[in-house]
């Protein structure tokens, strides 16, 4: 009987020693811990955030580069995506690489709608609602959807 639990114990070890592998939650430039101290410093600190329309319209001008995603209920990308968005005074364009999915080179217009970005046309990679001076983002994860920040260039 002592063999026996023994035995089942040893094979116990064997089989869990071998689960216990993290995967990253976010791909891009950033490691998990450093999108989450962006999460920390921008979006959970209302002290950090641009929150007048003219601070935002102002930062929002020159390019921002896409260094960390998410998905709440996606499958994961082989690849992570890469992304640029450039922003002039009225417009912007998006140049995305989604994993040959959803690859898009988009002209849109932009305006400012409650310190939420909106553009015409919209697009997935587009509905930005936390600005600070360095970083962008928006994170619907919680609603199954994507999380994207962008860093300014």
């Amino acid at each position: 009987m002592l063999k026996r639990n023994g035995l089942v114990y040893l094979m116990s070890i064997f089989l869990f020693s071998n689960c216990t592998k993290e995967e990253n939650i976010f791909q891009g430039d950033l490691s998990d811990e450093e999108t989450f101290a962006i999460f920390e410093e921008c979006r959970d600190n209302n002290d950090n955030q641009l929150s007048t329309q003219k601070e935002i319209s102002e930062n929002l001008i020159g390019e921002w580069r896409l260094v960390s995603n998410a998905c709440g209920f996606c499958v994961p990308l082989k690849k992570a995506p890469n992304a640029t968005l450039t922003f002039d005074q009225n417009s912007g364009v998006l140049d995305l690489e989604y994993g040959g999915v959803d690859d898009t080179l988009l002209t849109f217009d932009w305006v400012l709608e409650d310190n939420r970005l909106v553009t015409t046309p919209s697009h997935f990679a587009l509905p930005i609602n936390t600005f600070c001076e360095e970083y962008i983002l928006f994170d619907g994860r919680a609603n199954d959807g994507l999380m994207m920040i962008y860093q300014k260039q």
